[in-house]
């Protein structure tokens, strides 16, 4: 199963096709591909960097992806369709404004927010039980 959903994927969960939703930019050319690629990228890093355990890690290295099992898979794709939904319901159609493309910095990473339907899928998939510097006992190792 691949990682990154297509529009088709999104249009049969949602029922939106996001070549009419989506506001036309500078560069026309696959923005649904690159729109959806910046959406699964921001929610990759947001779980690496708030609830990285060794099997995250794994699971968002160049071959990890095929090790997770299917149901882990689906739930991510799941949580990929909901968080664009958040976007698209919230009007921030970019998930780089927190970002300075020219320093490759994070100045203000809270400018977007994990929607609560995508946590729900996430926690579903066990991507995000585990806080960042916690233990399965929930006690800071």
């Amino acid at each position: 199963m691949e990682k990154y959903i297509t529009n088709d994927d999104y249009l049969k969960a949602k029922g939106i096709n996001l070549e009419v939703e989506l506001q036309d930019d500078d560069n026309k050319s696959n923005k649904v591909t690159r729109f959806i690629h910046e959406v699964t990228d921001w929610l990759t890093d947001y779980v690496v960097r708030v609830y990285a355990c060794n099997d995250i890690n794994e699971a968002f290295n160049p071959n990890g992806w095929d090790n997770l099992p299917e149901f882990r898979q689906k739930f991510f794709r799941m949580a990929v369709i909901e968080q664009i939904e958040y976007i698209l319901n919230n009007g921030l159609i970019s998930v780089n404004s927190g970002i300075n493309q020219n320093l490759g910095i994070v100045v203000d990473y809270t400018a977007v927010e994990l929607s609560h339907n995508a946590y729900n899928k996430l926690f579903l998939g066990a991507f995000c039980n585990i806080r960042k510097g916690r233990t399965c006992q929930g006690k800071r190792p």
